[in-house]
């Protein structure tokens, strides 16, 4: 592979299915991520990420790629727990991707629950 040519779109597939099909023979339980469409995220809280880490990016060269490899097929698993999310990306060769975020903390007021039962104050949880 030259250096200076990136993958090309079946190639990228093809590797992505290659690796998937060896991991799931040697008994990982893979969850791969698909789209269709330019839509990357359907849901308010998928589409808010993505609007939080555009937000993030320095010089519009960390998201695009990844970009790239969802639409290819490339994202071989994804998990997430509270904090974390966790994925195995092929690409020109294999990615462990972690990101990480702290919880937000629940603040609340002395008497919150009883002066405003059932109200929203931004920032606490009453």
């Amino acid at each position: 592979m030259d250096d200076e040519m990136p993958l090309k779109r079946e190639d990228l597939r093809k590797r992505a299915e290659e690796k998937a099909a060896e991991l799931a023979a040697e008994g990982m339980e893979l969850r791969p991520v698909t789209v269709s469409g330019r839509t990357l995220a359907k849901r308010f809280w998928g589409k808010e990420w993505m609007k939080s880490l555009s937000a993030c990016e320095v010089y519009g060269m960390r998201l695009a790629p990844g970009r790239t490899y969802l639409r290819y097929g490339c994202v071989l698993d994804l998990k997430t727990v509270p904090g974390r999310i966790d994925a195995l990306v092929m690409g020109e060769h294999l990615y462990e991707v972690c990101i990480q975020a702290s919880p937000r903390m629940k603040r609340r007021l002395p008497g919150c629950a009883h002066d405003a039962p059932g109200r929203l104050v931004p920032g606490l949880i009453c």
